[in-house]
């Protein structure tokens, strides 16, 4: 007899469209935070959202002390084209460097360091290659990366 939450047009959404065919009610929010208001004032019971969403406003701000997460397990991945190899190690290599830096301290800052994935062992399998995708990175001084902008990938402590 719960009624769920999730933003509009979400995974999280189509969670919920699975508990709906067993009698549960949905309730549509314009975005995650909003399905955490409607959780906080009781208009609904549970809200589905991603996890490092709910693992930043369970554990500081707003919701710290009135909601709490429970069983979120959530993996990301990074896509590059298909044979910029040598562009894939230079990420890995950043990405496992961040274990070891401040970045570790924005990760418990967030409640997320449990999420961190990569380790100083993790093997970087693309460490040789020699094809030319970083070097066009380099060459164009750009590399375009899509992200959110809301807390806390939008980090700006």
């Amino acid at each position: 007899d719960a009624t769920f939450g999730a933003k509009a047009g979400s995974a999280g959404e189509d969670v919920v469209k699975v508990f709906e065919l067993i009698g549960a009610e949905y309730i549509s929010s314009p975005s995650q935070l909003d399905a955490l208001t409607s959780l906080d004032s009781g208009n609904i019971d549970i809200a589905i959202i991603d996890s490092v969403m709910a693992g930043y406003y369970t554990s500081q701000g707003t919701y710290k002390d009135k909601l709490v997460m429970i069983g979120a397990t959530e993996s990301y991945g990074i896509a590059a084209k298909k044979g910029n190899f040598a562009l894939v190690s230079k990420i890995n290599e950043a990405l496992i460097a961040l274990r070891t830096t401040a970045y570790a301290d924005v990760a418990a800052d967030f409640g997320l360091t449990s999420s961190i994935a990569l380790s100083e062992d993790t093997p970087n399998p693309y460490k040789n290659a020699t094809d030319d995708s970083w070097d066009k990175v380099v060459a164009s001084k750009k590399l375009v990366i899509g992200y959110t902008v809301f807390a806390p990938i939008a980090y700006t402590k």
